[in-house]
């Protein structure tokens, strides 16, 4: 049985539209506003650039269920370039724990998750 965390995880990739095309920025997963405190309709969360519902996950939780899909091979990442329209993966990699930590709080730019 699949948890919501999981389940969103996922869901996002799938549901990914061009110029992403499944897949997603690492840098745009942590949410603006993982309490769900600010329901102003100004505040812009990184998820609108995904077109996305946000997940309310802390960043520690966040990193642990990536950390668990790329441990089962459910996802993987690479450095990608976008060349013209498509997306170009340089470099596929299963990022440790401590990575996926410095890559969320980093804001890496080129590092994506399929």
């Amino acid at each position: 049985m699949l948890r919501y965390e999981a389940l969103w995880l996922l869901e996002v990739v799938v549901a990914a539209h061009p110029p992403c095309d499944g897949w997603i920025p690492l840098s745009l997963l942590p949410d603006d506003d993982p309490e769900g405190i600010d329901t102003s309709a100004t505040f812009f969360s990184n998820h609108a650039v995904l077109n996305f519902h946000p997940h309310h996950m802390p960043l520690e939780l966040l990193a642990a269920e990536l950390s668990g899909l790329f441990a089962k091979g459910d996802i993987i990442a690479a450095d990608l370039r976008l060349a013209g329209s498509a997306p170009e993966p340089q470099h596929l990699f299963m990022p440790s724990p401590t990575a996926i930590r410095a890559i969320l709080t980093g804001g890496v730019r080129n590092r994506w998750l399929c």
